[in-house]
């Protein structure tokens, strides 16, 4: 009986680690920089920023987690999905690792449906935006 409590405690805390380490639905209590993000921002219509583009007019879906960019250590592309699975991001890209994230750091805001981003990953897009925003100083 012992055993058995003891495997499902240590399964329980595994996948505890898996996902509050993978960002996936992470939100406010999240690894950097999910927690600030999702606190200050929490739907996709309270981030601060103009949307890049087109995409669906007035969707609103709520914060799910961060992805780091595999080129650049402090770009993300953080996603917010709805009840329809619908997923739109927002690029974030603070001056360094750990640093506050502020409006200052968003480089594109991209609704579901964006014509404009529609064939590209979303990171592939915040590397753009990103690189974009260092060439106009």
């Amino acid at each position: 009986m012992w055993r058995r409590a003891s495997f499902g405690a240590a399964l329980l805390a595994a996948f505890a680690v898996a996902f509050g380490l993978g960002g996936a639905g992470s939100g406010a209590d999240g690894p950097w920089p999910d927690a600030q993000v999702a606190a200050q921002w929490p739907t996709f219509a309270s981030v601060p920023a103009a949307e890049s583009g087109g995409g669906v007019s007035g969707w609103n879906g709520v914060f799910w987690g961060c992805v780091p960019s595999s080129r650049v250590s402090a770009d993300f592309a953080c996603e917010y999905r709805d009840a329809q699975a619908r997923t739109g991001y927002v690029c974030v890209a603070p001056e360094a690792v750990d640093a506050p994230i502020t409006p200052i750091a968003i480089d594109a805001r991209v609704a579901p449906d964006d014509p404009t981003y529609a064939g590209e990953p979303p990171t592939s897009v915040c590397y753009s935006a990103l690189a974009y925003r260092l060439s106009i100083g």
